[in-house]
């Protein structure tokens, strides 16, 4: 509704009016239905002239309704001008760049507007508003679609073809420090300049505001030994030739340094402890990325776990009364250092030692309750001590036991025991054997055992003779040594074992006999060696006789077969006989004349004949 423009018939302010509508709805995306648009004039004075009269002669009235339909000149729309959108740059679009978009079109003398994915848009610059250029700074990533439209007057043009432009995530630098961001005076701190996509960067580095100049474009920039003067705000950017020919500045980061640190030990728990129980010690140290040392009386510790090597913590199981003293040290860094401490180069920069923490050790407390488990069962029969007997024990107590402890004090409780599993078999037999094979030789030793497949803790008992406990022997190991058998230690011989309070016995083994005999293998042998050595001489002559006694056999037949022999010839034998005889005379002589070997008293009634033999001769 448009109230009091007409003045005096006046209606051209009217009228501007009227088309700035016209504008707003255009520039709005509103178009007019223009079959539908009415006019209307309402004249509330009392005194009036009519606007548009139909008739001159006609007089108003005190008010006047007028209703015009006004149909305005418009040229169809594909008949106006259609501008086109060019875009500087062409080439790729990083978020950040600005972007002159130009719209072009025939004539003169118009206003322009934009519009970014179909919404109106304002120039950065107003001095746009009247030119054909717009620059816009894209901000977010991704793909954004602009038209323009002339106007002037009440007229306008069509809306341009959209142009997209397609926008990319500009590369951003990240600063990352090594070992940590908080270091230490004397360590060696390498900042890293990370520009997450490719070509090649110059790396501009900043402190603060100002510019680092000792990096000379580098990516990595180590300070050998910082100190204290290093601290404060680091960031970096890169550039390069190509598209994106600058990266977003880095996020700053902030760079500590401060005095070689000395650690903490905190242990836990911190009252009193009893030997077998299990320490925690906690090295505490500022920053990051340590590696731990521990130290036991001065002496180098060892992590009992090996994961622990890694951590600020380790755990001690102590075993002996006293006191002990724990330090530690941390280690970062794979370079060598000079430590002052140790004036010498090390691995790795290390921290003062911490202060000792001390630990007093005493015997395990007094006032225990235990709590026995059976399959991890409570056993309510189990009294709260630390022994539970069951007195007869069957195989349903076979299973797998622990237990704990709780006391009023600290320790306030123990650790559950390792389990232990309970094996319940029939009583078991054992087999008694000797280590001698058949009869056992007087004077000789003898080892019995007795065998059992069983579990240790077992004492053994031996019994001769008769199963009597008032004369068993008992041993600790299952063996029994006769050290020298004797006639009487020959007869049966069993074992059993037996282990616990009050002692649990297995059955007796089965009876070995063992019998005995008299040693004479020593005498017998050294009786037949000097028997042969004595005989040896009168064997050899009866050997010589024999031969002799043959041949002069074996002459005779012949002297028969052949006839009479003559005298001078038979004379010749004689005499060769008795040449032989002479020639056995210093071999027969000597033994005729030794003196017979007389019988030992425990001979064997063979070598007497064999002597009785000899003296025939």
């Amino acid at each position: 509704m448009v109230v009091g423009l007409i003045s005096n018939n006046d209606d051209s302010a009217y009228r501007e009016e009227v088309n700035q509508l016209v504008v707003w709805c255009d520039k709005n995306n509103l178009s007019l239905n223009v079959n539908k648009t009415k006019e209307i004039t309402v004249d509330f004075r009392r005194k009036h002239m009519r606007l548009y009269r139909e008739h001159p002669d006609q007089q108003p009235p005190s008010v006047v309704w007028q209703l015009h339909r006004r149909r305005p000149v418009v040229p169809p729309e594909s008949e106006k001008p259609k501008p086109t959108v060019r875009v500087d740059p062409q080439s790729s679009v990083y978020t950040g760049d600005t972007v002159t978009l130009i719209c072009e079109v025939e004539s003169t003398g118009w206003e322009f507007l934009w519009y970014k994915n179909s919404q109106l848009l304002q120039p950065q610059n107003p001095a746009d508003k009247n030119t054909n250029t717009i620059s816009v700074t894209v901000s977010d990533a991704g793909t954004a679609e602009f038209r323009c439209r002339a106007h002037r007057g009440d007229y306008s043009t069509q809306d341009s073809d959209p142009v997209k432009i397609t926008v990319r995530e500009r590369p951003k630098a990240t600063v990352k420090i090594q070992p940590a961001d908080h270091v230490f005076i004397g360590e060696t701190v390498t900042l890293t300049c990370d520009i997450d996509s490719g070509g090649y960067w110059w790396y501009h580095w900043y402190k603060g505001e100002n510019v680092f100049s000792y990096s000379q474009r580098r990516k990595k920039y180590t300070i050998s030994k910082v100190a204290q003067s290093h601290s404060g705000v680091y960031t970096c950017e890169g550039t390069q030739s190509a598209n994106p020919r600058y990266s977003q500045t880095s996020d700053a980061v902030t760079l500590t340094v401060s005095e070689k640190p000395k650690p903490t030990v905190r242990v836990d728990p911190q009252s009193s402890v009893y030997t077998g129980a299990t320490v925690t010690l906690i090295c505490e140290v500022e920053s990051t990325g340590w590696e731990f040392l521990w130290y036991k009386n001065s002496q180098p510790l060892r992590p009992q776990n090996p994961a622990d090597k890694d951590t600020n913590t380790i755990r001690v199981t102590v075993s002996d009364e006293g006191t002990a003293e724990f330090r530690c040290r941390a280690r970062r860094g794979n370079y060598q250092y000079y430590d002052d401490y140790y004036k010498k180069y090390v691995y790795g920069y290390h921290t003062k030692f911490s202060g000792p923490a001390i630990i007093t050790i005493g015997e395990s407390g007094g006032g225990w309750q235990y709590e026995w488990f059976k399959n991890n069962t409570p056993i309510k029969a189990a009294p709260g001590t630390n022994k539970y007997n069951i007195s007869s024990v069957a195989q349903s107590h076979n299973g797998v036991y622990t237990c704990n402890g709780t006391q009023s004090t600290d320790p306030r409780y123990s650790q559950t025991s390792d389990a232990v599993t309970l094996t319940v078999s029939e009583k078991p037999k054992p087999e008694l054997t000797s280590s001698h094979k058949g009869a056992a030789l007087i004077g000789n030793p003898v080892v019995l055992y007795c065998r059992l497949d069983q579990s240790a803790g077992w004492k053994f008992y031996w019994f001769k003779h008769s199963q009597n406990p008032e004369n068993e022997i008992k041993t600790e190991t299952h063996s029994y040594t006769i050290s020298s058998v004797s006639v009487s230690d020959g007869g049966q011989y069993w074992c059993r074992a037996g282990r616990g309070d009050p002692v649990y016995y297995t059955h007796y083994s089965d009876a070995l006999w063992m019998n005995t005999t008299e040693v004479r293998a020593s005498f017998s042998v050294l009786c037949l060696l000097s028997c042969l050595m004595a005989a040896s001489p009168y064997v050899l002559v009866t050997i010589v006789l024999v031969v002799k006694f043959y041949r002069a056999q074996d002459a005779s037949a012949q002297s028969l077969t052949e006839g009479r022999v003559p005298a001078r010839r038979r004379n010749v034998h004689e005499q060769r006989g008795d040449e032989s005889t002479r020639e056995l005379q210093p071999l027969i002589e000597p033994v005729l004349r030794r003196p017979l070997l007389k019988s030992a008293p425990n001979s064997h009634s063979g070598k007497t004949a064999l002597l009785s033999l000899m003296s025939t001769w």
